[in-house]
């Protein structure tokens, strides 16, 4: 939470009793969804469309959930709480009932997936890939890292995440200190690596990789950037009032 000025305040001055408030609301919206899911898929068997039907369910977004402080909603940082989304997809015949998989995918992979399901082929150029070879075989070569990216929230922010499947998760932030977080050790995204010395060749590893995907990807915004003047070291953080 902040103040009125958009400053973050710590410690949070919201109650116990108000994240109690804020966690039952969250948890009925998830009630809501599911049941709204079943009024769907109730529709769909009486229309007989249930053995021929691709359906995803997922959101636009995750939520902070009191998280880092005691956000709430996306804003324009990018902790996992914020940048992972549910994403559960059915698809008789196809997707074997209860299959999971913990391979990177991204909202961009849906397009191409709905296409291929489409019978529908195209020649233009599109960032995502389809995810039925994931549907056939979970444990098939797959990308190894996954860009995410904001352009803000209540005020301009330009950030890149790279997340890879090693457990490392670099965070480019255009105005602010740069992060660098190993998630199979710190989850929750609480001890800032970018400084640590021990780490260095993994965060360049990381900003390399990155630079790799935004030229192969066409993402331009700051062409200095890419160019890899930010490889020289990692910005320091600038003073301001929290």
């Amino acid at each position: 939470m902040g103040d009125g000025n958009w400053n973050l305040t710590i410690p949070n001055r919201v109650s116990w009793r108000t994240f109690q408030e804020i966690m039952a609301f969250h948890y009925a919206q998830q009630t809501m969804a599911d049941e709204a899911a079943g009024l769907v898929l109730d529709a769909i068997k009486e229309l007989g469309l249930e053995d021929n039907m691709l359906l995803f369910w997922t959101s636009d977004h995750g939520d902070g959930l009191g998280c880092h402080g005691g956000h709430y909603d996306k804003e324009s940082y990018m902790p996992q709480e914020i940048i992972c989304t549910p994403l559960a997809i059915r698809y008789p015949g196809v997707i074997k009932p209860g299959q999971k998989t913990e391979k990177l995918v991204s909202n961009i992979d849906y397009g191409p997936t709905m296409l291929e399901a489409a019978g529908t082929k195209y020649s233009n150029l599109v960032d995502g890939v389809s995810l039925f070879p994931l549907f056939k075989n979970t444990n098939i070569k797959w990308r190894t890292e996954l860009m995410t990216e904001t352009f803000g929230h209540m005020q301009p922010h330009f950030g890149r995440v790279l997340v890879s499947e090693s457990g490392f998760k670099y965070i480019y932030n255009e105005n602010d200190m740069d992060e660098l977080y190993n998630l199979k050790e710190d989850p929750f995204e609480l001890d800032n690596l970018i400084f640590k010395e021990e780490y260095s060749g993994v965060l360049e590893e990381m900003k390399s990789k990155l630079v790799k995907i935004r030229k192969t990807s066409g993402d331009n915004y700051s062409l200095a950037w890419v160019r890899g003047r930010h490889l020289k070291e990692p910005k320091k953080n600038k003073e301001k009032t929290v």
